[in-house]
């Protein structure tokens, strides 16, 4: 149980900053989850975690790069700040077709000759090590 004074400084502390882990981390000795459950009965709305938002100016930009090229690795890297899969997503809602070299289809899956398949990574020692 909570005491009274420690969810009081939650409280304050999410109104100044609505974000669990930070308000957790600030207070100590209370988890994110309590922390976001005391911001719910306050009715105190905190970040939600999943896919950053890409600000319009920066969508556009990639919008653009896109259409010249349709490579979301190579956009990725000449935009900076955004991975491959934030630009994939993001050409998939601007239905543009990527390049096969990406690994996506326009239904947004991995595939290779219609057969879905799980791309995976080979450790540095190589297969099996």
């Amino acid at each position: 149980m909570i005491q009274e004074n420690t969810r009081m400084r939650i409280i304050e502390a999410l109104k100044a900053n609505p974000n669990a882990n930070a308000v957790a981390r600030e207070i100590g000795g209370v988890s994110r989850g309590t922390v976001r459950n005391i911001a719910k009965k306050a009715n105190i709305v905190v970040g939600r975690s999943g896919p950053k938002k890409i600000s319009v100016e920066k969508q556009a930009q990639i919008i653009k790069a896109l259409k010249a090229n349709p490579n979301a690795s190579a956009v990725a890297r000449e935009i900076g700040g955004t991975s491959y899969k934030a630009v994939a997503r993001l050409a998939k809602k601007a239905k543009i077709p990527l390049a096969r070299g990406n690994h996506q289809t326009q239904a947004g899956q991995n595939s290779r000759n219609g057969l879905l398949v799980r791309i995976g990574r080979q450790s540095r020692n190589g297969p099996g090590a």
